[in-house]
């Protein structure tokens, strides 16, 4: 969905390049105001392909909608903080990836790519551990994904508590895992009773 914003803006930037282009081969514009109005078109146009400005139109009624709108593939998994749900799924024939998605009076928008970041990395055998915070909001959340055999009992330093089951991926055992985390200063994470540095 997004190569189709960018296509279309891309098309709207050269249809108005051509437009002030004629229009000042006709005497109607000074090379001035051309410059300026292509200069305004040029911003509108990284805007457009860069944000969901589809948000300005369209609101789902669940997660499972602006999934549906935004991705193709399989719902792993979600989890929802105070005011952002967190998708973890799978593309048909593709890699995993997350979809965060922006709560708002019991209606959901899609966050911007650039809502959410990756403040922290962490290794843990053959597991690494990701951490996320969605600018704008009070949310954290972590993602445990990697190869391993077993089931893994994850706790943190606030008292959350959540079992990360073992899955298959392509005939290897794997863990793909996201959570909502009250992330605080001082915060902790132990993998099977381990603390992850």
């Amino acid at each position: 969905m997004r190569t189709l914003f960018i296509l279309l803006g891309a098309l709207f930037l050269m249809s108005s390049l051509w437009l002030t282009r004629y229009v000042r081969r006709r005497g109607l514009l000074s090379k001035r105001k051309t410059i300026f109005i292509n200069i305004i078109v040029l911003i509108m146009c990284v805007c457009f392909s860069l944000l969901p400005w589809e948000n300005i139109l369209l609101n789902f009624d669940t997660p499972e909608d602006a999934f549906l709108y935004a991705k193709q593939g399989e719902i792993l998994m979600q989890a929802e903080g105070e005011q952002t749900v967190a998708m973890l799924y799978e593309e048909y024939k593709g890699p995993s990836g997350i979809l965060f998605l922006e709560k708002t009076e019991g209606e959901y928008k899609i966050c911007s790519e650039y809502a959410p970041r990756r403040f922290l990395s962490l290794q843990s055998d053959s597991v690494s551990i990701y951490f996320y915070y969605i600018r704008e909001t009070s949310d954290y959340y972590v993602h445990i994904i990697g190869a391993t055999e077993d089931d893994l009992v994850v706790t943190d330093s606030t008292g959350s508590s959540f079992e990360v089951p073992c899955g298959d991926f392509q005939g290897h055992p794997f863990v793909n895992y996201i959570s909502s985390v009250d992330y605080t200063e001082g915060y902790a994470l132990y993998i099977n009773g381990v603390k992850v540095n």
